[in-house]
Order: structure tokens, then C-alpha cells, then sequence
């Protein structure tokens, strides 16, 4: 089978070609042309020199073989892979296609940015190959479990029984799925087990019984507050009724002296009266008042508003909590002054000075230097792989661009040299204005001119790359 790319203005395809002439009139090919199948890359069928080539439309998607170059494979992401291709065989069984028509080859198995759906390849002219679905998805497993992650013992327990499975003699789907579904139902329930072992961590009993206490306490002090409130309401009415009943009297004996013609003197003797009582009210009102607001003061001398409000009962005096404010941001303000007084005090030792960007070892490195738009970010070229893109949770270099794909383009640096590929990006890749077809890697050298979907780059090549 011959593997090509073709890239035309906005898609990228791979372009499969049997060794042996298909039936472009056979129902499996009709089907596929017909129907989109979930699961299944969309499919053309073209000609070239009497050669019947299938166009499979791979764009903005990336090969297992390329995402897994340079990293490992978790067990969620393998589970998924396998639990989407039984799903894939569940569909060719309704259209009555056979799973040898599957194409499980890394390089042709294409998954999006976020590794959550995988697209597969299906050729027609497979399905005479007797047996070549469970020899391909063997071959595929072998080609996995290297690339396992095996810190994580999830990934290594279902990758290896998948591989026992699918190594034994009779297969069987059923199998699978229930391996499947088992490995996937204990992870659900040692996540919700370490869920709750965290929660009681975070939350001991001896706490949840203190937090029970606190209300109860809080409960009882608020029962306080309303019963004292209460009796000082009571006191105050008392001391009215006491007021009312003096006035009372006062005016009833005027009355009765005025009804019985009593000499003046009598008048005089009233009111004498009336006054002395009314001082006295007065005298002790002012005593108690002075007592009350002599227990408010706190033992510096000063003033104690919280007891104030307490006092208060039902009401809360609205100035004493503008005070508290503006003692707060008044405190914050000087906090400010302070940080503000202690730059001013360093800015003379700054001015002038100028700090390397980068260290003396890093100057032998390789760039990618900005050129149009200049604000471009600089990318320096990592040992390993480098991706760029603007997908921030998997990219390394963040183009936030409409026209840069989420998974763009990928540096991969060497002993041998920097290579840059395109990961079938929609508005694609180039170097000196020649585009990069599929994933194929293409050697950089000093002074190349690289486009990102039109955003342009320079190459500048490490010390240790330049001839």
C-alpha cells in the first residue's frame, strides 16, 4: 500500500493506493462514498495513470505515530482509542461492512487536538485479506505498549490486558468491551474512594463536632442578645410609667385644690413638690447614664464601639462602622505609601543597569526569530519536540491567530539538525515559500524564511548546526 499527501488551498489529505485494482462499483465502495460513517474519515475516490487513489481528508488532525513521537500515553486516552474503534465496528456492521477494511497502521490512525476523538481509514480493497483486522489491531498494540505511560498503573494494567486479549487465539469483542468496561468502572470507584477519603481528611470528625459547638454557642449568645434586649425595652417602660404617674398627680392635686378654693400657699407646696421629684428623676437619669457609658470605655481610656453596639440592642450605630472602614483603608493607603517608598528608594539603583534576556550558554542556541508581524513570539528550539499552535493546553508556543490551527506545526530538534513538519494545519506550513506536505519532515537551515499561515519566522541556526 502506497501512502502519498496532498494539500490543496484549505485540506490536507492522505492519499492510500492498493496494490490491487479495486471495483469502484462494488457495494462496500458505494457505501463509503454515501454515507458518513462516525468513525470513518471522509473519503474521495480519484484517478491518476488509470490508478484508483483514495483521498482521505486528515485536516487539522494528527497521526498517533506523530503525537506519541516524543510523549506517553495515559490509560483515559488508550480506553478511548478502543472503546471509539469498538463503536467504529459496531456502524460497519449496520452497513455490512467487514473490520478487514480497517487500515490500524500508527501513522494512519489520526486523532484531533484534544486526543478525545480518533478517525480511522477504511480501504476496500483490504476485505480479501482474511484475518487482517485482528493481525493489524496486534500489530497496533505492540506498537502502543513502548509507548505507555508505566508510572501510571492504570495505563500498564489495561494496556497489557488488552494485549492478552487480543493475542489469544480466539478473539473476541465481547472480551474487550468487558475489559474495558471493568478497568473503567474501578477507576470510577477508586476515584469516588479517594474522593471521600480527601473529604474526611479535610474534615475530621473533631472538627465537624468544634463547627457544632461554635453554633450552638453562636445560638445561645444570640438567645442572650434578645432577652437583654428585651429587659432593657422593660426598664425603659417602667421608667415611663413612673414618669406618667408623677405628672398624674401633679395635675390631680392643681384640680383638687382648685375645686376646693385652697389658699395659695397650697399651690406653692405642690409645686415645690413636683419640682423636687422632677430634679431627682433628672439627677439619677444623668447618674446612669454617666455609669453606662463610663463602662464602654476601655482601660487605655479610650473608646469601645463594639460595646457601644452591643448596648444599642436592636440598633447598630451606622458611624461607628464607617469609622472601622475608614481606619481600614486608611491602613491599606499607608501600606501602599510604604511599598511605593521603598521602590523610590531602589529606582536610583535600577536606573541605568541592563540585564541579559538570555544566559552566555544559551547564546549557541537555535531560533525561530520573529519577522512579520514583529511582535511575534521568539521560539527557541528545545531539544526534543516543540509544538506550535494556539491551543494553549497542548501547545509549547501560543500563536493566537484565527488563522494558526490549534495544533499547527511541530519542531522537533536532533543531533543531527532542527526539522520542522506540518501537522496537516488548515492554512499549512512553509520554508522559503515551499510547502510542507503532510508530516513529513523537512532539515532547516540558517537563514530559512518559515511561514505559519502567514505569520513569518526566521531560522537561526545553534553554533553547533552551522557549517
Amino acid at each position: 500500500m502506497q501512502i502519498d499527501y496532498k494539500r490543496d488551498l484549505n485540506h490536507t489529505y492522505v492519499i492510500l493506493q492498493e496494490e490491487k485494482e479495486p471495483d469502484t462499483a462494488s457495494y462496500q465502495i458505494r457505501m463509503l462514498l454515501t454515507n458518513a460513517i462516525p468513525g470513518l474519515l471522509d473519503c474521495k475516490i480519484g484517478k491518476m495513470d488509470d490508478k484508483t487513489l483514495f483521498y482521505y481528508e486528515v485536516t487539522s488532525r494528527q497521526s498517533l505515530q506523530s503525537v506519541f513521537e516524543q510523549r506517553s500515553m495515559g490509560a483515559e486516552v488508550l480506553r478511548k482509542l478502543f472503546e471509539q474503534l469498538l463503536d467504529l465496528l459496531e456502524e460497519l456492521g449496520q452497513y455490512l461492512l467487514v473490520p478487514d477494511g480497517l487500515v490500524l497502521q500508527p501513522e494512519l490512525v489520526f486523532a484531533d487536538a484534544n486526543l478525545e476523538n480518533f478517525s480511522f481509514c477504511y480501504l476496500p480493497g483490504k476485505q480479501g485479506h482474511t484475518g487482517c483486522f485482528q493481525k493489524q489491531i496486534r500489530e497496533l498494540m505492540e506498537y502502543l505498549l513502548p509507548k505507555l505511560d508505566h508510572q501510571e498503573q492504570d495505563a500498564v494494567v489495561l494496556g497489557y490486558g488488552l494485549y492478552r486479549e487480543i493475542s489469544a487465539e480466539i478473539f473476541s469483542v465481547e472480551t474487550i468491551q468487558a475489559l474495558l468496561y471493568q478497568t473503567g468502572k474501578e477507576k470510577k470507584e477508586t476515584t469516588e474512594q479517594e474522593g471521600k477519603e480527601r473529604s474526611r481528611e479535610e474534615n475530621p470528625p473533631v472538627q465537624m463536632e468544634e463547627m457544632r459547638w461554635e453554633e450552638r454557642e453562636a445560638e445561645a449568645a444570640a438567645e442572650n442578645f434578645f432577652v437583654e434586649a428585651e429587659e432593657e425595652k422593660d426598664e425603659g417602660n417602667w421608667k415611663n410609667i413612673v414618669e406618667a404617674v408623677i405628672c398624674i398627680g401633679f395635675l390631680g392635686g392643681v384640680l383638687a385644690l382648685r375645686w376646693t378654693q385652697a389658699e395659695t400657699v397650697w399651690y406653692l407646696v405642690l409645686g415645690g413638690a413636683a419640682a423636687v421629684v422632677g430634679i431627682v428623676s433628672l439627677a439619677l437619669e444623668l447618674f446612669s447614664e454617666y455609669q453606662n457609658r463610663k463602662s464602654l470605655k476601655q482601660k487605655d481610656g479610650t473608646w469601645n464601639p463594639q460595646s457601644d453596639t452591643e448596648q444599642q440592642g436592636w440598633r447598630r450605630d451606622s458611624s461607628v462602622e464607617k469609622e472601622k472602614t475608614w481606619e481600614k483603608n486608611e491602613e491599606q493607603e499607608n501600606r501602599k505609601m510604604h511599598s511605593l517608598m521603598e521602590l523610590e528608594g531602589q529606582e536610583e539603583d535600577l536606573f541605568g543597569k541592563t540585564e541579559l534576556l538570555t544566559s552566555p550558554e544559551d547564546e549557541g542556541r537555535a531560533y525561530l526569530i520573529p519577522i512579520d508581524p514583529i511582535d511575534l513570539p521568539l521560539i527557541p528550539i528545545e531539544r526534543g519536540s516543540t509544538l506550535i499552535g494556539k491551543l494553549s493546553a497542548a501547545a509549547d508556543v501560543i500563536l493566537p491567530y484565527r488563522t494558526v490551527s490549534r495544533l499547527h506545526a511541530k519542531l522537533v530538534s536532533t543531533e543531527e539538525g532542527d526539522y520542522l513538519l506540518d501537522l496537516n494545519s488548515r492554512n499549512g506550513t512553509t520554508v522559503n515559500g515551499v510547502p510542507l506536505m503532510g508530516e513529513t519532515k523537512r532539515k532547516l537551515e540558517d537563514g530559512d524564511d518559515i511561514s505559519f499561515a502567514g505569520k513569518k519566522y526566521r531560522y537561526k541556526a545553534g553554533e553547533k548546526n552551522r557549517n
